[in-house]
C-alpha cells in the first residue's frame, strides 16, 4: 500500500494562484526522507503554506513535479492523496459537527480506536470505552475535562468556540 516509506521530493515545482499572476514558487527542489519530521518555518509570504497546498494538490503545478515514495502525486486520485498525508498546521481548525467527525473526517476508526486516541493525550481517562462511556456518571466526570470527550456525538461549534480553552 502507498506510501510505504514517506519520502517526498520537489522537483523544480512551480506554482502560481491563476494563469494571469505570476509565479509564487519557482523552481522549488527539496526531499524530505521518510520518517523525518520537517518543521517548515519562514517569514510572513515566504511560500510555507503554498508548498503544503502543492502538496495536497490544491494547487497544481506549472512546472516541475512533487513526487511521494517515486510516485508523481499528479496521478494519484485526489481523495486517496489527502487521505494518505496529513500536516500539523499551526493554528488548528475544528469543523461544525460531531467530536467523532472532528477526529475520524473519514470514519475509517472504531469508537474504541478514538477513545485509545483520547487516551493517550489524556482528554479521557485510561481505559474508557463506548460503553463506559455512555455510562459515565456527569458528576464523576466533571474533573475529567468536563465530560465533554466522552461523547463522540457531541456537537462541536464551528473553531470550536464551544470547548474550554483551558484545555488546550
Amino acid at each position: 500500500a502507498w506510501p510505504t516509506s514517506g519520502g517526498i521530493h520537489f522537483q523544480d515545482l512551480s506554482l502560481r494562484y491563476a494563469d494571469n499572476l505570476p509565479l509564487v514558487i519557482n523552481k522549488v527542489n527539496f526531499e524530505v526522507l521518510g520518517g523525518q519530521k520537517v518543521g517548515v518555518v519562514g517569514r510572513t509570504g515566504a511560500g510555507k503554506s503554498t508548498i503544503i497546498t502543492a502538496l495536497f494538490r490544491m494547487l497544481e503545478p506549472v512546472n516541475g513535479t512533487v513526487v511521494i515514495d517515486g510516485i508523481d502525486i499528479s496521478k494519484i486520485g485526489l481523495e486517496d492523496l489527502r487521505k494518505k498525508i496529513s500536516i500539523i498546521p499551526q493554528d488548528p481548525t475544528l469543523f461544525k459537527g460531531t467530536l467523532r467527525f472532528n477526529l475520524d473526517l473519514f470514519n475509517d476508526y472504531t469508537d474504541e480506536k478514538i477513545f485509545n486516541a483520547l487516551s493517550s493525550v489524556q482528554l479521557v481517562p485510561t481505559g474508557t470505552t463506548s460503553e463506559s462511556a455512555a455510562n459515565a456518571d456527569a458528576n464523576q466526570a466533571a474533573d475529567e475535562n468536563n465530560n465533554q470527550f466522552l461523547d463522540l456525538d457531541f456537537e462541536i461549534s464551528e473553531g470550536g468556540r464551544n470547548l474550554s480553552q483551558e484545555l488546550f
